[in-house]
């Protein structure tokens, strides 16, 4: 009887003790698979951010160019008796 009390199929120690630890199973994988979905919301969302980033640096690096393809202007400079170079001033 004792022996049924340990490890008999309903109700025994071993049986209780297998079913807790099927639900601590069962609750860690729900556990996992909430973790799981969490870190794919955050892979993606890092991953947008990626995506925007490159898109501004090309952006700036566009922008860098066209600054660059700018001819300098040649600085005003006084004529000569003190006149201005813009005509009328």
């Amino acid at each position: 009887q004792l022996l049924e009390q340990l490890v008999g199929a309903d109700g025994s120690l071993m049986s209780n003790r297998i079913q807790s630890l099927q639900r601590t199973i069962e609750a860690q994988e729900q556990r996992i698979e909430f973790l799981n979905q969490r870190l794919e919301r955050y892979r993606e969302r890092l991953l947008r951010q990626f995506i925007r980033m490159e898109e501004v640096i090309a952006q700036m690096q566009s922008n860098l160019q066209f600054i660059q393809a700018i001819v300098p202007l040649a600085p005003l400079t006084a004529v000569q008796g003190g006149g201005s170079v813009i005509p009328g001033l």
